[in-house]
């Protein structure tokens, strides 16, 4: 695994020469696929395939992460996107699931990967332990785009309702992340230019604008109401986004907020 791990190409042979196991490790995590893949140079490319030739498991879990998972996520390095594309030419299994049930496709971060997993049979509606499907990944701040684009391109509902009754468009809008604040707004507005329900209402009769409002998210608050959503739309208790934001202690977002509600008709 170290010698993999720090791209030692020369000692990695040398050790298979010598009899060492190629799936040594995995009872712990550290198998030399996962160093290799880590790795993250050429020498680590050229090492993974040398331990597969050797008959390394391509399809080994590591704590929940089988490794097309693990190098889907991480496509924007040249070389582990080179060994995502060697591990799907292996055919290694395109829809299998990982941590929390979790598809590659819910995993990968890049649109050129991405083609390539549907390209390959990835099911684009494949359901996670929380009944969310790929397109709910893309559209969360650490993802692109991109992604989020391909996916609705190919065909992916983008009013999927997730275990709790939440749509793609919804979970973006709950987000209380302040550093990606600006992504999330630039994603909500893409998905809405897509025809993604404003009103869709979660299990509890909240609103993305109710949730919005009540996480004190002023950027996409504001982007939803320009968009014509209801300021008074009531949850499951009858309470409306300025019900709730009173009911919450009084910061200098949440006032803001208050304010903003109250500017466009918002009522208890």
């Amino acid at each position: 695994y170290h010698a993999a791990a720090k791209g030692h190409k020369d000692v990695c042979e040398f050790l298979i020469f010598q009899g060492a196991d190629v799936n040594a490790g995995r009872e712990i995590g550290f198998v030399p696929l996962a160093g290799a893949l880590n790795n993250r140079t050429e020498s680590g490319v050229e090492i993974f395939k040398l331990l597969v030739a050797q008959g390394a498991d391509i399809n080994i879990d590591i704590g929940g992460y089988p490794l097309l998972h693990q190098a889907v996520a991480s496509c924007h390095n040249e070389n582990v996107r080179n060994i995502a594309e060697f591990l799907i030419s292996k055919g290694v299994d395109i829809n299998v699931k990982g941590y929390q049930d979790k598809t590659p496709l819910h995993m990968v971060g890049c649109r050129e990967l991405g083609k390539l997993l549907i390209l390959k049979g990835a099911d684009i509606e494949a359901r996670d332990k929380y009944g969310q499907t790929p397109i709910f990944e893309a559209c969360s701040a650490t993802r692109k785009k991109e992604v989020c684009d391909l996916l609705i391109s190919k065909g992916a509902d983008i009013e999927a309702r997730d275990k709790y009754g939440r749509t793609p468009l919804w979970k973006v809008c709950s987000n209380i992340n302040r550093v990606s604040s600006n992504k999330n707004r630039e994603i909500c507005e893409f998905l809405i230019s897509k025809g993604a329900d404003i009103e869709a209402r979660d299990k509890d009769g909240q609103t993305p604008l109710w949730k919005a409002c009540s996480n004190a998210n002023m950027g996409i608050s504001k982007l939803l109401i320009s968009k014509g959503a209801d300021v008074n739309a009531r949850d499951n208790r009858g309470w409306t986004p300025l019900h709730q934001v009173h009911s919450q202690c009084l910061t200098t977002r949440n006032t803001e907020i208050c304010d903003l509600l109250k500017k466009h008709g918002g009522v208890k």
